[in-house]
């Protein structure tokens, strides 16, 4: 089942512009989540590595995933949580994530000394979506900062790379993945402003590669 986008878990960029001394986008521009996800119904994917240098991103995504954590699941009576998750870096392209968070278990009828713990590393792949006013598939000279409406950051895909056992039996990378994709899949970042000041310097929207 597709998780349901909570705005909460949402990161506004404007501290992050005014540090940078940037101009900010109006504020019709600075709006929420993508119907969706990333990309919407009236939206189109584009390449977040044209955008903005990717320590930017770093941050973004670090501050975005640091307020959704904790993130508990319960599947089939077992009972899974995210937490202490850190990203090291971010690369291009395509734009990745790479990150560690810990992954803690429990079984049913299993007591907490018994439960799993395990620090998993992975790769978090990112998709960058952005919607325009009068946008059409031809109108590319629609897409400008003015037209702007709104512009995601949003998790797309998840690649394990290790897990680092702590406590109890060790935690499948199939598993490990499965529930990371659940509670992490289409957790979203709002990078309207850093579209809106690529845009108003003369830059271009690039799709993704």
């Amino acid at each position: 089942m597709r998780p349901v986008l909570d705005p909460g878990r949402f990161i506004a960029v404007g501290a992050l512009i005014a540090l940078l001394g940037l101009p900010r986008a109006p504020l019709r521009a600075q709006q929420s989540s993508l119907p969706g996800g990333a990309i919407g119904a009236d939206g189109t994917p584009i390449d977040p590595c044209v955008i903005a240098p990717l320590e930017q991103f770093r941050f973004l995504i670090a501050a975005g995933l640091g307020r959704a954590v904790p993130i508990t699941r319960t599947t089939d009576g077992e009972r899974m949580t995210i937490s202490s998750l850190v990203i090291s870096g971010v690369t291009c392209a395509p734009m990745r994530a790479e990150m560690h968070a810990e992954v803690k278990r429990w079984t049913p009828d299993a007591r907490s000394r018994d439960s799993t713990s395990a620090v998993v590393h992975f790769i978090a792949s990112m998709l960058g979506g952005a919607s325009f006013r009068g946008d059409s598939i031809k109108a590319s000279q629609s897409r400008t900062a003015s037209s702007l409406s709104k512009a995601n950051l949003c998790v797309r895909d998840i690649e394990i790379t290790r897990s680092e056992l702590r406590a109890g039996t060790a935690i499948a990378p199939a598993l490990a993945r499965a529930w990371l994709a659940d509670a992490l899949h289409e957790q979203c970042f709002d990078i309207t402003s850093l579209v809106y000041v690529h845009l108003q310097r003369g830059g271009t929207i690039a799709r993704p590669r």
